[in-house]
């Protein structure tokens, strides 16, 4: 599978890149650090899959991803973003996208993810060591799948009401305030 990413900061392209040639088999065909350049890419490489930032210089990654949908409609597109803000979320999956994951991307989730799009086997000896007591911001692992958990319910709510889905819709759906569940998308 030739795989596009579009990522303006070189650290995260660089170890996506990295992670996916590692851990998947698959081909990273292309790199692009703003969604113009990705879009060129785009329509020369013909990539199978596009991963991108949301927020980037000269064309954000919302209209790369519409511009991609428009050339390739088949393109599955995976949106990386370091903002869980639920316009964004309600955007991309109007245009579509295959999944809208929040930055930092946590390794199990993008290789999920990854799995569910490209219907790849990611090979047992590439998964990494058991997570430790506590996740890297200092709260218990319990918690990160609490709020995972949540966040994965209020992606379901907003897939299936796209054009009707709130902030205080999600709020109801969890019985949480609108507070606590704009809390929980900055946490995960």
């Amino acid at each position: 599978m030739r795989i596009l990413i579009v990522e303006d900061e070189v650290m995260i392209r660089e170890g996506l890149a990295k992670l996916i040639k590692s851990h998947t088999g698959h081909t990273v065909a292309g790199e692009a650090s703003n969604g113009q350049e990705g879009l060129n890419l785009a329509l020369r490489l013909r990539p199978e899959l596009v991963i991108t930032d949301i927020r980037m210089p000269v064309m954000d990654g919302l209209e790369l991803t519409q511009a991609v949908r428009q050339a390739y409609p088949a393109v599955p597109v995976i949106l990386l973003s370091a903002f869980a803000d639920f316009e964004y979320a309600r955007t991309a999956l109007r245009f579509g996208v295959s999944a809208y994951l929040t930055k930092p991307v946590n390794y199990g989730e993008l290789m999920k993810t990854f799995r569910a799009v490209t219907h790849s086997a990611i090979a047992p000896e590439s998964a990494p060591a058991p997570a430790p007591e506590t996740a890297g911001d200092g709260q218990p692992v319990s918690y990160k799948g609490y709020y995972n958990e949540i966040v994965t319910r209020i992606q379901a709510y907003v897939r299936d009401n796209v054009d009707t889905a709130s902030l205080i819709g999600a709020a109801e759906l969890t019985g949480l305030s609108a507070s606590y569940v704009s809390t929980i998308f900055h946490r995960c």
